[in-house]
């Protein structure tokens, strides 16, 4: 949409090279920060990850969404995971460097008092609007994006991929241009906020910070947050990954998910990890297949359909 003439929008970058911890010195390339919203003066941004090899032309882009049960963590957890995590996310960034993709992990607004869904979806569809606005100034082709995330992340990775672009719109900027992308990948991500496993194994889990009302009291809003509701003829190809010992987004969820997908006929890849619990955490023994092939998988499935 080219032709379109946006709205104009205060837009700040910086570059950076990320230094002082182990994690950090792996990556040897750099990482430009951008705003692609503000809200209530509440700047949200993207970290853009380049390559340290020189990329002709507008380069394929993979698009992470952190996880945090919708409420903790930022886009800086590619390369500052917090302590006690198993999970390496930034083995995806390189392995992607190396066959030329450009990466990018974004924020957006988590829960808390006044925030609430379906904002926190209207935030990671507008990062997805931004780069088909702006990609091709930072090196990415809007046309061979692919967005994946964990847990939470994972969930609204699925919420960018699934639904139609204008069923969340947020900043009026950015309405004009799509929130497609070729794929998406889950790693055990919520596929359907309407069924008991949602709640986990004991039923507890309560999701009234980040919807504001129960189950019971706004069926219509999980419902309408769940993935499995934009299950349509034409959806784009989804992996879901999922551990079998993962006790705090149950395996259900993404094997739900993945039947829904597979009785209309649509391109589902369903992954249950042995041994894992949450993050690919190890419980009974070593994860099969291990995370290594995790990063593999992932990459080769974003790869297929961005080329």
């Amino acid at each position: 949409m080219s032709w379109l003439a946006p709205i104009m929008v205060m837009l700040f970058t910086s570059v950076f090279a990320f230094s002082g911890t182990a994690k950090s010195e792996r990556w040897t390339g750099t990482v430009k920060t951008v705003t692609f919203k503000t809200v209530g003066g509440q700047p949200l941004e993207l970290d853009i990850y380049h390559p340290a090899r020189e990329i002709q032309g507008p380069a394929p882009a993979h698009i992470f969404i952190h996880g945090g049960g919708w409420t903790a963590n930022s886009k800086e957890i590619v390369l500052n995971t917090p302590e006690g995590y198993v999970v390496d996310y930034l083995a995806v960034f390189e392995r992607l460097a190396s066959q030329a993709y450009v990466g990018v992990s974004i924020d957006y607004r988590l829960a808390d008092a006044s925030v609430k869904m379906p904002q926190l979806v209207e935030d990671v569809n507008d990062a997805i609007r931004f780069l088909h606005r702006e990609g091709p100034d930072h090196g990415i082709d809007p046309d061979r994006m692919a967005v994946w995330g964990s847990s939470a992340g994972g969930h609204l990775a699925l919420m960018v991929g699934l639904p139609p672009s204008e069923a969340f719109p947020g900043e009026p900027a950015l309405a004009a241009y799509p929130s497609t992308v070729r794929c998406v990948v889950s790693w055990y991500g919520i596929g359907d906020f309407t069924l008991s496993s949602a709640r986990g194994p004991d039923g507890g889990a309560n999701f009234e910070k980040i919807f504001g009302k129960t189950f019971h009291e706004a069926p219509d809003l999980y419902r309408r947050m769940s993935p499995v509701s934009h299950l349509a003829p034409g959806a784009i190809p989804i992996l879901l990954m999922t551990g079998d010992k993962d006790t705090k987004v149950l395996f259900d969820q993404s094997q739900t998910l993945h039947r829904s997908a597979q009785n209309l006929g649509l391109d589902s890849t369903y992954l249950l990890v042995k041994n894992s619990g949450h993050g690919w955490r190890p419980l009974t023994g070593p994860i099969v297949p291990s995370q290594e092939e995790i990063h593999r998988l992932t990459v080769d499935f974003i790869r297929s359909h961005t080329q």
